[in-house]
């Protein structure tokens, strides 16, 4: 299993409201049917100036070539530049 940390955002304010509402609900839809399990999600505070969400998942690498795949294209229909993906082995020390 690899962990992958997921990072939307809409600091340029190309979203509004709504529109941020639905990315972030369709996100965490993918997320749910594309990973083995969620560790953690959270979204910046209503009053922040910048608002952003945050996945950690694991999955295999099948399930999370899947998810980047679907993510890519949520992204696009959402006209965003970019989603941060970081992927790596998670260690017990």
């Amino acid at each position: 299993m690899k962990t992958v940390t997921i990072q939307i955002g809409n600091t340029d304010d190309k979203l509004a409201q709504s529109r941020w509402a639905s990315y972030v609900a369709c996100i965490g839809e993918c997320v749910h049917c594309h990973s083995a399990e969620t560790h953690f999600y959270a979204c910046s505070h209503g009053a922040e100036r910048w608002q952003n969400a945050c996945w950690v998942v694991t999955g295999t690498d099948r399930q999370l070539g899947r998810l980047k795949e679907r993510i890519t294209v949520y992204r696009q229909n959402f006209d965003q530049d970019s989603v941060a993906w970081t992927e790596g082995e998670t260690q017990f020390v």
